[in-house]
């Protein structure tokens, strides 16, 4: 079973500034992504080199933890660090489950083994209102890209674009999958990654519809 689906329009969306096609990444700059974010991860650095974005649930219901509940109505988008290794995404989100479910049968019902078609990203803990949240996806937004620059992997506190830069090419590294239970959406005391789905391990599935 595919983990992508392609939606066909009634009409073609023309090219703009803000209106452009994703890319497919290349074997080797896929590579190159996860070696920076590798070294970045044992330097223990927010890398920031990647986005998220979506319609997933952003309201937070207190029952002990920042368990979010209900969708949002506007388009978000934030940055994601591509930093953890299979054995480091794997260890995180084992730590994470059990400081959140403190349940040995929660922790293995929502703790999967990374295999060669995952790669992992976590965001960095921020300040909202009053309240501090780790960007995060959470229910809502599965399926949804995981975007990556090509040509700019600058560490900086806005979110990557290329509008301002012709050269640049928005390409998706992978799409939405799951994390430790929606229990545990961008709780800032948790440090466990989201796990997506790889572009490349689907090129084939991929050609065959486009």
């Amino acid at each position: 079973k595919e983990p992508f689906v392609y939606p066909k329009t009634a009409f073609e969306y023309p090219y703009a500034t803000l209106i452009r096609p994703i890319c497919l990444p290349t074997i080797k700059f896929e590579s190159e992504l996860l070696s920076q974010g590798n070294l970045a991860f044992e330097q223990k650095k927010e890398h920031n080199n990647c986005q998220i974005s979506g319609y997933g649930k952003t309201t937070e219901e207190n029952n002990g933890h920042a368990t979010l509940t209900q969708a949002s109505s506007y388009f978000q988008k934030a940055k994601m660090s591509l930093t953890h290794s299979p054995y480091a995404c794997g260890a995180s989100l084992l730590l994470g489950a059990e400081q959140l479910y403190n349940d040995p049968i929660a922790v293995r019902n929502n703790v999967k083994k990374i295999t060669k078609t995952e790669v992992c990203a976590m965001g960095e803990v921020v300040q909202v209102g009053n309240h501090s949240w780790r960007v995060d996806t959470c229910q809502g937004d599965s399926g949804g890209p995981l975007t990556c620059i090509q040509g700019e992997l600058a560490d900086t506190k806005e979110p990557v674009t290329y509008v301002d830069n012709p050269n640049r090419k928005s390409v998706q590294i992978g799409a939405v999958s799951y994390g430790i239970g929606a229990k545990g959406c961008g709780d800032p005391n948790i440090e466990a990654p989201a796990v997506y789905e790889r572009v490349t391990s689907h090129y084939e599935y991929v050609a065959t519809f486009t």
